[in-house]
């Protein structure tokens, strides 16, 4: 069988500097990916904040409660349906709030709407959690004195 020569002490140093290098990134990706699981930006392994994505009820009926294909056909229509009536609701309550501001109030109600909705992420979902939400927008100026 033929010697394997011995390895130089300058290929034994790089492989050693290679091996604590590898390590490292190892345990630093581990740490990074507790962090951001604990910070709620993992949820299993799907990467992203959990806020921008919208929420599935159905998925968690059907994983919980096993429905069959007609529950869930069915959970589907009633879910959407309660989606239409609370849009239609919030919209007339807009629409009679409306009616008894003032116009410069009716400015202002239509900047506040828009900074909630911004705040939500464009009105979609339940929107961020505190520690990632931006900062507030300066405060509204008082209304003149009339």
């Amino acid at each position: 069988m033929a010697d394997v020569p011995a390895a130089s002490p300058r290929k034994k140093g790089l492989l050693l500097l290679f091996t604590i290098f590898l390590i490292g990134l190892i345990c630093g990706a581990a740490l990074l990916f507790m962090g951001a699981r604990l910070a709620g930006h993992l949820h299993g392994w799907r990467m992203g904040p959990i806020e921008h994505r919208p929420p599935d009820p159905i998925g968690h009926l059907t994983r919980e409660l096993d429905l069959d294909a007609d529950q869930i056909e069915r959970a589907r229509e009633i879910l959407d349906q309660s989606r239409r009536e609370m849009h239609e609701a919030l919209e007339q309550t807009h629409a009679e709030l409306l009616e008894l501001l003032t116009p410069e109030q009716r400015e202002r109600f239509d900047r506040l709407r828009s900074r909630h909705r911004r705040g939500r992420g464009g009105g979609h979902g339940m929107g961020r959690p505190p520690h990632l939400r931006p900062p507030p927008p300066p405060p509204l100026p008082p209304p003149p004195d009339s």
